[in-house]
């Protein structure tokens, strides 16, 4: 099936619970009141009219603000670490951006709830460190974290859409807490679809506003402008 830009929805993230201090929420993980809050309001989404896929993730391709990660194989002593761009995601994130798992498994609600030590590279990461032959492997991330290796994905662009991106790694949202972003697959116009999805995640509960809700184009689009400009100022001064 072929799929366009124009099929995802990026909807900006919302907030979690909030409490006062020393409440009933007190004992609870930031990181849990968030897995909490983004897995309702991912199964309430799925279930509008039009939505093929839904999940959480960031920063998104083509975000002007990327997370890059040193990381290695675990089981080398001697190591020199590489450096490559990471992505927080929920179960479904590779389904919602069309994204394809060449090898092993997606994340799962369990991997969530028992926040397991688990990681999916892509494939240009597995051949560097493992000759493809990556599932089951352990790849060492930032300081500490050891991570097993349970999917395999095709390789994206991250950065730039004209430029050639660094091995991609990507991490459930427990194993790197940051902002979040909801995507929503489907073929129903933005202008038709962004209200529902706006009024859906804003039913969970005060202090969840939804805000800029735009087509995966609009961020490409933003991507290549600085592209078009220098291509612009270039040709007036050719010979």
């Amino acid at each position: 099936e072929k799929q366009t830009m124009q099929d995802i929805v990026i909807v900006a993230a919302t907030r979690t619970a909030v409490g006062k201090f020393g409440g009933s929420i007190a004992n609870i993980p930031a990181t849990e009141l968030g897995a909490i809050v983004i897995r309702e309001a991912i199964a309430r989404v799925r279930e509008l009219p039009g939505v093929d896929a839904v999940s959480i993730g960031g920063p998104l391709p083509f975000a002007p603000a990327q997370v890059t990660q040193r990381y290695w194989r675990a089981d080398d002593a001697d190591h020199t670490p590489s450096l490559g761009m990471q992505q927080a995601v929920m179960p479904g994130f590779f389904a919602a951006m069309g994204i394809h798992l060449r090898a092993g498994r997606d994340f799962t609600d369990d991997d969530i709830v028992q926040q397991r030590s688990v990681v999916i590279v892509d494939e240009r990461l597995a051949a560097q460190l493992w000759r493809g032959d990556a599932i089951g492997k352990r790849l060492a991330i930032g300081a500490t974290k050891s991570l097993e290796v349970v999917g395999v994905a095709a390789p994206i662009r991250v950065g730039r859409v004209r430029e050639e991106s660094a091995p991609t790694i990507f991490v459930p949202y427990h194993v790197y807490e940051m902002e979040q972003t909801l995507i929503v697959k489907t073929e129903t116009p933005v202008a038709v679809i962004g209200p529902m999805i706006k009024k859906t995640v804003e039913s969970l509960g005060p202090g969840r506003p939804v805000f800029n809700i735009r087509p995966m184009s609009a961020i490409v689009e933003a991507s290549i402008d600085d592209t078009r400009f220098t291509m612009i100022v270039l040709s007036g001064f050719a010979v």
